[in-house]
């Protein structure tokens, strides 16, 4: 799994999750009424159905880290990518 940000008029919107064919696969029964909002989400979000739940089950995560190191990683995270895009 390759995570990104994605840009949208300049600013650093949301997590974007790739998978790869050699991710695993994990089978789940959720409501309907929890599908349909999982799907509402990944739609507002520009992403897949599985991007949204992946963004949102590392959200909980980086929650659990104490909130100092979480913010770093969310820096660190957000300086890599856009040296990456601006190098292009």
């Amino acid at each position: 799994m390759v995570d990104k940000w994605c840009i949208s008029g300049g600013k650093l919107l949301c997590h974007l999750f790739t998978m790869s064919k050699d991710d695993p696969q994990f089978n789940l029964r959720i409501p309907l009424e929890l599908r349909v909002k999982i799907s509402r989400a990944a739609r507002d979000n520009d992403r897949s159905v599985t991007a949204e739940i992946i963004s949102r089950l590392h959200s909980t995560f980086l929650n659990e880290e104490p909130s100092e190191i979480a913010a770093v990683h969310e820096i660190i995270d957000r300086a890599n990518f856009l040296l990456k895009h601006l190098k292009r």
